[in-house]
């Protein structure tokens, strides 16, 4: 019978298999595991992230701001570290992977561009007369890949580090054996979550390897 980590394995080496699917079955290998600390992130990666909750660096980042004039177009912003521009550039991403990968799949031309309107009444902060009528955020499609990218890798990472100790589980199956391995193992993927330090996807003691107790 076939593994279900290396089918993952599988799965996350095959850019034909969308992430999201492959979060869905690391979910079920984290869940029969007892991991709540993985099982956490990849809530999150599957649902979105909620606004309460803290975002890890790879879903943020800083887009550039323009403002609309009708008759020449859109107008770049000068960027600046002071507010209002340092708030209101930085674009948090909370959807779910699966939304990040339908919008990475969305045609966009040949600009590969994606653009979120901010508030009307934001105009004045940025632009001191003048006739704009529309304020912008403007990200590379580049982000979305990132995104997906630093996941698959993480997930990918893991599956490795589980089979490193000796759990493979047969097919959606895993022996006592292993779930004791997973409870007394540490196992840990980080994932920067910025000035309050990492993110541990999977920490626990550091007693035993299942190939000890054969």
């Amino acid at each position: 019978m076939s593994s279900i980590v290396t089918e993952l394995q599988k799965e996350l080496l095959d850019d034909n298999v969308k992430l999201s699917s492959s979060l869905n079955k690391a979910y079920v290998i984290a869940r029969k595991l007892n991991i709540p600390e993985l099982l956490e992130f990849l809530d999150c990666e599957i649902k979105g992230y909620p606004e309460d909750k803290k975002l890890p660096l790879y879903r943020i980042t800083n887009g550039l701001l323009k403002a609309f004039n009708p008759y020449v177009g859109w107008i770049a912003l000068v960027a600046t570290e002071d507010e209002p521009y340092k708030t209101f550039s930085v674009v948090e991403f909370r959807t779910s992977i699966a939304e990040i990968e339908a919008l990475a799949e969305e045609p966009n031309g040949d600009s590969k561009v994606l653009k979120q309107s901010l508030p009307s009444y934001l105009i004045p902060k940025f632009v001191k007369g003048g006739p704009c009528t529309e304020l912008a955020r403007f990200i590379g499609t580049s982000v979305l890949a990132a995104i997906l990218s630093t996941v698959r890798h993480a997930l990918l990472e893991w599956t490795l580090k589980l089979e490193e100790v000796g759990i493979v589980g047969e097919g959606l199956s895993f022996t006592d054996k292993e779930k004791e391995v997973a409870k007394n193992t540490s196992l840990t993927i980080n994932i920067s979550m910025g000035d309050d330090g990492k993110l541990n996807l999977w920490s626990t003691d550091n007693s035993s390897n299942i190939k000890d107790k054969e």
